[in-house]
């Protein structure tokens, strides 16, 4: 959390929250058969982002405006993009019943037809994430009732 940004000055939180997992998914939907699923890691962040688009210019010239300073408003925006993507895909991908929320379904290539797409929030966890950003006592953590839920991996 709080990355300053890359030298080329574009927003690491949107490259490894959102870029990353975008590409690798893009790579990969060729080979998906029916019955695949996606699942990209969302957070209820994503309901604080907010999204500027670059239109106007040359073809190719679309995009996302690095206008957001704040290292939470980038995370929120990030996460924003996750949910988007992953609704997109589901509505493109997702065919039949699955797609009844997106209405018809643009022609599907057979081999990609009925993939499933989920975002999902892992909720409160306390990865200590947010340790650099908070000072003292004022640290976060899930309280003893919710320490010990899981026994610890080993």
């Amino acid at each position: 959390m709080g990355a300053p940004p890359a030298a080329d000055g574009s927003d690491r939180h949107l490259a490894a929250n959102h870029l990353g997992p975008y590409l690798l998914t893009r790579l990969l939907l060729p080979h998906m058969t029916h019955g695949s699923r996606v699942v990209n890691v969302a957070s209820r962040a994503h309901y604080a982002g907010s999204l500027t688009l670059r239109t106007g210019g040359p073809p190719g010239s679309e995009g996302v405006e690095d206008n957001v300073r704040h290292w939470w408003w980038q995370y929120a925006r990030s996460k924003l993009c996750n949910v988007l993507f992953t609704a997109e895909l589901q509505r493109r991908y997702g065919g039949g019943a699955a797609n009844a929320a997106g209405g018809a379904a643009p022609p599907q290539q057979p081999r990609t037809a009925a993939i499933r797409a989920f975002a999902v929030s892992p909720g409160l966890v306390d990865s200590g994430i947010f340790r650099s950003r908070l000072i003292g006592d004022h640290k976060p953590t899930l309280g003893a009732s919710h320490q010990h839920r899981f026994p610890p991996l080993r």
